[in-house]
């Protein structure tokens, strides 16, 4: 942060010096543009020619000697300078250094003597002409001396101008000087940044390296004590499931033993040890039936297939098992056809179905309805059962688990499980709504023969 900001100070001070650099380098032009407009517009050239010319013409008329025709030539140029002199832009500057009323003073000597006999030897002509080389006289030194004022002032500009140039100059290269020094320090600290960093990145990709030979030593130790244990529990339960069938098997017969051989009491409880024992036999069974579903890998026979054949096949066999019961279906007019293993996906309805049933009144219907649905196949089972509590719904997809009100039914809960594995295997999903005390619909989608998956 301290570099940075360095860096920004040393730009802002370079940028500060170019600016100085560049209202130095203004002025200086303007100061000399100044000094050749004064060289080359000199007023001083005007009042000294004026007072020279005039001289010369005070001397012609003192001078019994001179023509008439130079004293008038002389005349006439002096009038010209004089009258040069009372011109603007000459007679504005002569006002600006107070020379105005001098300037006046002479044209009016000048015009008196344009009144005066200016050919001959006159004493008044020579008194107005001594008068006017006077004043021109003056005004050609007020002119110097405010020239050479004006000089000064602007050599002086000229000088600071100059110095003040010099001096943006060196700050400017001082400046960049120390920004290249801070660029230096910066560009330094980056590379040792950056070998630090390559360091760190070689030591982590060890770390993670040796990470991942010890994450999988443990997944595969976890994955070794997982089939230890699923082999346990599967031995265990073939163990029970031997002496559970032998007194389901006592008890049944014991139940229907005739009348006379067991009194009504022992009957009532050998018919409790059976329905217990049944009870036992189906959560064993759903617990031997997903472990050989975790044990193996399904990959299913996949293969073109008709899902409304798969639906009523499986509608047949419910009626089949549970002919009281009442199954409404309606199917696709037209085939549904996808790719994928009928085995599997009428184990998927068998299970909905199932479980549509057992959480509905005896006389409550189930519907089942099969669609197209643009490139993908759809089937929904709507029963009008007891429903799942909102909270349950982010799990009852999970195995074992089952909702806070479908205890008092029987299960174990895997069929779910099952039922969503058989579909991912597909790439498809199983979608479900419900109301609590109404019913539920799950909803089956599967991607049709010749789509991609989505």
């Amino acid at each position: 942060m301290t570099v940075t900001r360095g860096t920004f100070l040393s730009a802002v001070t370079i940028l500060a010096f170019l600016i100085l650099a560049a209202i130095s380098m203004v002025w200086l032009v303007a100061v000399q543009r100044a000094l050749q407009q004064e060289l080359a517009e000199s007023n001083l050239w005007a009042a000294s020619q004026a007072e020279r010319e005039s001289l010369r013409f005070s001397l012609l008329l003192r001078s019994a000697e001179a023509a008439a025709e130079d004293r008038a030539l002389q005349f006439e140029i002096l009038f010209s300078r004089i009258d040069l002199l009372a011109t603007n832009p000459q007679r504005a500057y002569f006002a600006t250094i107070g020379q105005g009323a001098a300037v006046d003073r002479a044209m009016a000597l000048l015009r008196s003597l344009d009144a005066a006999p200016v050919t001959e030897p006159d004493p008044d002509s020579a008194r107005l002409a001594a008068e006017l080389a006077e004043v021109s006289r003056g005004i050609a030194i007020a002119t110097y001396l405010a020239e050479r004022r004006t000089r000064f002032m602007l050599h002086d500009r000229e000088h600071r101008a100059t110095n003040l140039l010099t001096a943006s100059v060196i700050g400017a290269v001082l400046a960049g000087l120390a920004m290249a020094t801070l660029l230096i320090r910066r560009t330094r600290g980056l590379l040792r940044v950056r070998t630090e960093l390559e360091a760190h990145q070689r030591q982590l990709e060890r770390t993670i390296a040796d990470r991942t030979v010890k994450l999988r030593e443990a997944l595969g130790a976890e994955r070794r004590a997982k089939e230890v244990y699923r082999s346990f529990v599967v031995t265990v339960a073939h163990q029970f499931r031997t002496s559970l069938s032998i007194i389901h098997m006592t008890a049944q017969r014991q139940v229907r033993r005739p009348e006379g051989q067991i009194d009504a009491e022992m009957r009532l409880r050998f018919s409790k040890i059976v329905d217990a024992a049944e009870r036992l036999e189906r959560l064993i069974g759903g617990f031997l039936e997903t472990a050989a579903f975790q044990k193996r890998d399904i990959e299913g026979k996949r293969s073109r297939v008709d899902f409304n054949a798969i639906a009523s096949v499986a509608v047949a066999q419910t009626r089949a098992t549970q002919p009281d019961r009442k199954i409404d279906c309606d199917f696709a007019a037209d085939p549904l056809l996808l790719d994928g293993d009928a085995v599997l996906l009428e184990q998927v309805v068998l299970i909905l179905l199932s479980n549509a049933l057992k959480y509905s009144a005896p006389t409550g219907p189930v519907q089942v309805t099969t669609w197209k649905d643009g490139t993908l196949v759809r089937c929904s089972i709507t029963d009008v059962g007891c429903g799942i509590p909102e909270e349950a719904m982010g799990a009852i997809f999970e195995p074992y688990y089952r909702a806070p009100n479908a205890h008092r039914f029987p299960g174990v809960g895997v069929g779910l499980s099952l039922a969503a594995q058989f579909v991912d295997l597909h790439g498809g999903r199983i979608d479900v709504t419900s109301t609590l005390g109404e019913g539920t619909t799950f909803s089956v989608c599967l991607q049709g023969w010749g789509s991609n998956p989505a």
